[in-house]
């Protein structure tokens, strides 16, 4: 589903169908130089968060949980809707493989990680015969340090206090900074 606006006809987020009768009310979200549209059922009420955001479990979905009152509220994370429209970014359909260091039983990295990654527009793999393919490895912060491939590795640590580090490490819930570093990568960084 899509809007005109301005001359432009820009993807609708929430809306599978048009509706067989009636207006269908629209939060236009903007980032200065893009605009999209997300469908509403109904806005209930407008406020400031003034508390503290608690992570989500689905960062790629909701920013954070506030309590507003006695009701315990998911903040849409607006970025995901401009984020979807860079996932197509890549040359030819291609998609950059990401190969991530984890057990079965990591479940942040599957929860939490793949989802944004993918989200982002990469392909996210966790077999080991994958790695060498890889156009960049994610790793925990205690990655051996000989396993450089190739400068490909990036370090993910647990703490957002980056302190003194053998190794440079990107703190795991710092998305703008993790997808920056991989792009850095992507174009030859190391």
């Amino acid at each position: 589903m899509r809007v005109a606006s301005d001359g432009d006809l820009i993807e609708i987020f929430g809306l599978e169908s048009a509706p067989e009768r009636g207006d269908v009310q629209m939060l236009r979200l903007s980032d200065g130089r893009e605009s999209k549209y997300l469908a509403v059922s109904e806005v209930l009420d407008i406020f400031s968060v003034d508390g503290d955001i608690v992570p989500s479990a689905l960062p790629d979905q909701h920013e954070g949980i506030v309590q507003v009152g006695d009701e315990m509220i998911e903040l849409v994370n607006p970025f995901q809707f401009f984020e979807a429209s860079q996932s197509n970014r890549f040359a030819g359909g291609k998609r950059p493989l990401c190969f991530v260091e984890a057990r079965e039983d990591d479940l942040w990295e599957r929860r939490i990680l793949e989802p944004l990654l993918t989200a982002s527009g990469y392909k996210v793999s966790y077999d080991v015969a994958d790695r060498e393919k890889a156009e960049v490895v994610l790793g925990k912060e205690d990655s051996d340090a000989s396993e450089q491939v190739d400068g490909r590795l990036l370090r993910l640590r647990d703490s957002s206090f980056a302190g003194p580090a053998a190794h440079p490490s990107i703190y795991r819930y710092d998305r703008i900074g993790l997808i920056s570093a991989i792009e850095h990568k992507l174009a030859g960084g190391r």
